[in-house]
């Protein structure tokens, strides 16, 4: 019974490792999204988001969720975990879109300063 119990949450923790949540989304915005999705995982947040680019851009492109309550929270969640296509694809969607933004710093540092790598 032990074993079975051991692996139900080894089960369990590999699945919290492929989704994120991040919080603040129920107050005055949401806490930074980019850090769940530089590692390829699908971002879960709040809907007061309206403030955030990132999150509007996340969420078109299919690597963010915007929730209103448990239950949406619930959805969105059992569909990532039992869908493993949707997952990958999510997934892929939240890296690319981190990716395709790379570079930010670069661009700031030239255009304030005039300095190039």
């Amino acid at each position: 019974m032990k074993e079975i119990a051991q692996q139900r949450i080894e089960e369990f923790t590999t699945a919290l490792r492929n989704v994120a949540y991040v919080g603040g989304g129920f107050g005055a915005g949401i806490h930074n999204i980019a850090e769940a999705a530089v590692y390829d995982i699908p971002v879960i947040f709040g809907p007061n988001h309206r403030r955030f680019k990132e999150a509007h851009e996340l969420i078109a492109c299919g690597g963010g969720f915007a929730i209103h309550n448990g239950q949406e929270f619930a959805t969105v969640a059992d569909k990532l975990l039992t869908n493993p296509k949707y997952l990958a694809s999510a997934s892929k969607n939240a890296g690319d879109y981190i990716s395709t933004h790379a570079g930010a710093t670069k661009l700031i540092l030239k255009e304030l300063f005039g300095i190039e790598e």
